[in-house]
């Protein structure tokens, strides 16, 4: 299934300045449907971190990301959360 936002991301990817992307919007229409398949497509590296599936991950992530600088070059990691999940 194709979606609109799916030309918006493909841009994105193909930008040379591009920037983290952050997809916001309402519930239930989508986001994590298009951007799992984005990922999964056009990256050979694919990486899904669920919070809502696994809340664990938070912690994790908090402490991770406290000081530490990432190198992101061909690969797509997508952080799915919900304003529930706390400083992610």
């Amino acid at each position: 299934m194709e979606r609109k936002v799916d030309k918006s991301l493909i841009e994105w990817k193909l930008s040379s300045n591009r920037k983290p992307l952050l997809l916001q919007g309402a519930r239930q229409v989508g986001k994590t449907f298009s951007l799992e398949n984005f990922g999964k497509k056009e990256f050979n590296r694919y990486f899904l971190f669920d919070f809502m599936e696994n809340p664990t991950l938070n912690k994790i992530f908090v402490n991770f990301m406290s000081g530490t600088k990432v190198k992101v070059k061909l690969f797509f990691i997508f952080y799915n959360f919900n304003r529930d999940c706390n400083r992610s």
